[in-house]
């Protein structure tokens, strides 16, 4: 029996809950990778390759939105997603007028919806 490779998927919240709960999701699809910060985010994109980008909007220190733009020049391969739990309309219009991301999720948690993804936009950049 012949084994695929795994591709690559890197979540980057603050919130570990969150970063531990795609993990748990998504393991046994993708080698899921955990980033508490955007720089740690971009140390593990330096360390492997990186097919999927997944982060949350409101980070400490840098947004989802610039570590988006940040990764694009170097990894324009990447899926790149930005989640949020709150409607930050301004910050979804930026990353939409700057090409940097595929898909904006919904966190469930903040919004209570059950499923809690929410396809806001799609878009291959």
């Amino acid at each position: 029996m012949i084994e695929t490779k795994k591709h690559t998927l890197l979540v980057v919240d603050d919130e570990m809950d969150v970063c531990d709960s795609v993990h748990d999701l998504l393991r046994r699809e993708f080698n899921v990778l955990k980033a508490r910060s955007a720089e740690e985010g971009l140390k593990l994109m330096r360390d492997n390759e990186v097919h999927i980008i997944m982060t949350d909007q409101r980070m400490p220190k840098v947004t989802g939105v610039e570590l988006l733009k940040s990764i694009r020049t170097g990894h324009p391969q990447a899926i790149r997603m930005l989640f949020t739990g709150f409607a930050d309309l301004d910050a979804i219009i930026a990353a939409i007028n700057t090409g940097t991301y595929l898909q904006v999720l919904e966190k469930a948690v903040a919004t209570g919806r059950s499923g809690g993804r929410r396809s806001r936009c799609r878009r291959r950049v």
